[in-house]
């Protein structure tokens, strides 16, 4: 799982090549400063991959567990399901907006792959309890 906070919605040149194309690829679009200021947040992007002991055609769901600065001890939930008959994927997740502004940065996090009903694997940050 990789993480990525979008603060800065200025360009800077001098920057690292990587962090700077992950920048605009998040602002991809985003022509006014209203609607670059509402992509700030944080974006979550899950590599996953069922494995071969699971029958393809079964439901696939990539959920995101995670609490955040406002609301220290509350959990939230987003989840993505896929009905597709593929092992691998990629799954993206973000906090942007109200939602960012409102309630902060997220302080930790944990994801799960389930394939049906069956927990596959998880991945969770340092500070997950």
């Amino acid at each position: 799982m990789s993480v990525y906070q979008l603060k800065d919605t200025e360009i800077h040149k001098r920057e690292a090549p990587l962090a700077r194309a992950e920048q605009q690829k998040r602002l991809r679009g985003a022509v006014s400063n209203v609607e670059r200021n509402a992509r700030k947040g944080e974006y979550f992007t899950v590599d996953w991959d069922q494995g071969q002991g699971v029958a393809l055609g079964d439901t696939v769901k990539v959920v995101l567990l995670y609490r955040q600065a406002a609301t220290a001890s509350e959990v939230y939930k987003m989840e993505r399901e896929y009905p597709i008959a593929k092992r691998t994927g990629v799954t993206d997740f973000s906090l942007t907006g109200d939602e960012y502004k409102k309630n902060g940065r997220v302080l930790n996090w944990r994801s799960e792959l389930y394939s049906g009903d069956q927990l596959l694997a998880y991945e969770q940050s340092y500070l997950w309890q």
